[in-house]
């Protein structure tokens, strides 16, 4: 029996879908989803979410079967919250061959979806899956996990990252025509459906955060380079993220 530690369902698996996830090398299932199901427009009911170790499967009765892994795959989210609580969301997953699709209850506000500069050219809008506040984040950290380690990289041989409405060096972030050396940036916060990059009481234009890529892999890698620009407790140089890597 396939190992599982989301919330989950118990239909069987077809064996088509088990197939596809070992031809991708996506691991263990965890968990699998389904939109809520309806006697009335019924046109969702029988689409799935195979949730694995190492990405997901999307799949409909018409015969759709969409793969993602994580270390490839850049995600978009849009949150709807009511009194501080997310309400439904919508998570856009784009793979390396810009094949996308849009899934969750929520409603995407994305007009234009664009990676690395490259414009997606269609998104299929998905079922309307459950438990987004269980899969979405599931999805969000298995991107950064796998993702992490490729920009550090970047990072440490003096790219630029593109995250598309601000960009990231090892040495500041620019919003605009407006940038911030890390050792200046107090914070970086994600509020109201707005990413803030702080200095004191003073803060770049805010971005919207659901045009942000990959948004938890450019948080954890903004506070690591925040950190990293901090003077030491004891004094001494630092190393920079990626260096040595």
């Amino acid at each position: 029996m396939a190992q599982r530690d989301l919330a989950t369902n118990d239909d069987p698996v077809p064996e088509r879908v088990m197939e596809l996830a070992a031809g991708k090398r996506l691991g263990w299932l965890r968990a699998q989803y389904q939109p809520r199901q309806r006697r009335v427009f019924t046109r969702w009911n029988d689409w799935r979410l195979y949730f694995f170790e190492e990405g997901l499967i999307v799949t409909s009765p018409e015969g759709l079967e969409m793969d993602f892994r994580w270390e490839s795959t850049t995600v978009f989210q849009c949150l709807s919250t009511l009194d501080s609580t997310v309400r439904d969301a919508a998570y856009t997953l784009v793979g390396p061959d810009l094949e996308a699709i849009a899934i969750g209850r929520g409603t995407s506000a994305l007009l234009r979806v664009t990676v690395d500069g490259r414009r997606v050219p269609s998104v299929v809008r998905g079922a309307p899956f459950v438990h987004e506040g269980v899969w979405g984040p599931e999805i969000q950290k298995g991107v950064t996990r796998m993702r992490l380690p490729e920009v550090l990289g970047r990072i440490g041989r003096g790219e630029t990252l593109d995250f598309n409405r601000f960009t990231v060096t090892a040495e500041s972030v620019s919003v605009k025509n407006k940038s911030l050396p890390w050792a200046e940036v107090t914070g970086v916060d994600v509020s109201n459906g707005l990413v803030s990059i702080s200095r004191g009481h003073r803060t770049l234009p805010p971005v919207l955060a659901n045009e942000v890529p990959n948004l938890q892999l450019a948080l954890v890698l903004m506070e690591l380079l925040r950190k990293e620009s901090s003077p030491p407790p004891r004094g001494g140089p630092s190393a920079r993220p990626g260096e040595g890597r």
